[in-house]
């Protein structure tokens, strides 16, 4: 199935191949991970059919994460593969340890072709590659695409700018603010960076007033949504109509602190749970605030939707 077809199909039929994969995962996590087994060691998989019955499954909350890898490490045991056939290990800080893995492990190329990037594109990627996965995330997200990266990371701007201007990227992925400084600066200094088109950005916030900055500045962007752990989780299109979730994830708007799924509209804290075979995370608490768009979207994508 295409991905326009994956975005566009029936909400019921996207749950139903959700729960079936998750099942299986489940089944995978009980015979293969060492940690899971002991959580789910009650969970019968075959009675995960719907987002209800999601609920039969404990919340995992990030100190929880942090104290069993503390306990077993550097994962916790919560992997269904030995740790060694992970691509990479990264670290993030709290430290909390995240393995990484080949072809899109993060799935971020959704989040990239709603942000207009095409095979053929050349990518701009000032995320860092150091320890935290961010800037691999994005590079895997880019290749899956068939687009070239330039694997800029963080800091040295004026070289940064330099090499824009030289290489002529039509992309930019990074943080928004330092879009910014590169456009400014590239202003400032009389040096074309005019070639970057669009932008993905993440990892702060991107208020509706620094979005009408980049875009007079001439890179509009998109906000992408993810962490470390999950991958990407919702991304922004150009409809303006708030964050549709990954098709990889399974989303649940819960009272902060507790395990109470909250109503349709309500803030509460973003839970997650990936169909990752490898590094399953079942009901992962993200400590993030958010609650679910109602309304039908207009550019026929069919996904829950959350906002900002």
């Amino acid at each position: 199935m295409g991905i326009e077809d994956l975005e566009r199909r029936s909400e019921e039929a996207r749950l139903n191949d959700q729960f079936k994969e998750l099942r299986q995962i489940l089944d995978k996590a009980k015979s293969h991970s060492y940690g899971w087994k002991n959580i789910l060691s009650h969970i019968n998989p075959n009675e995960i059919i719907d987002i209800k019955s999601l609920k039969k499954l404990p919340i995992t909350r990030k100190s929880s994460l942090s104290l069993l890898q503390k306990n077993k490490p550097p994962l916790g045991g919560l992997s269904n593969i030995p740790v060694n056939k992970f691509k990479n290990l990264f670290v993030s800080p709290g430290p909390i340890y995240e393995p990484g893995g080949n072809n899109d492990f993060w799935r971020m190329s959704r989040a990239m072709r709603a942000a207009s990037f095409n095979e053929g594109d050349l990518v701009y990627n000032t995320f860092a590659y150091h320890l935290t996965p961010a800037g691999e995330m994005m590079e895997q997200g880019a290749n899956k695409i068939g687009a070239c990266v330039i694997p800029g990371g963080i800091g040295n701007t004026e070289q940064q700018i330099l090499a824009i201007n030289c290489l002529r990227p039509n992309r930019y992925v990074g943080t928004p603010s330092f879009l910014k400084t590169i456009l400014e600066q590239g202003k400032e200094k009389n040096i074309d960076v005019s070639s970057l088109k669009t932008g993905l950005v993440g990892g702060e916030a991107c208020p509706p007033s620094l979005k009408k900055v980049l875009s007079e500045l001439g890179c509009p962007v998109l906000q992408s949504y993810g962490t470390a752990d999950l991958g990407l989780v919702a991304y922004e299109t150009w409809d303006s109509e708030g964050m549709f979730c990954d098709e990889g994830v399974l989303i649940e708007i819960v009272r902060p602190g507790s395990e109470d799924v909250l109503p349709e509209g309500e803030v509460g804290e973003v839970v997650v749970t990936t169909l990752n075979h490898d590094y399953p995370l079942f009901r992962f608490a993200t400590g993030d605030l958010s609650a679910v768009i109602t309304e039908k979207s207009k550019c026929g994508r069919t996904a829950m939707r959350i906002k900002g």
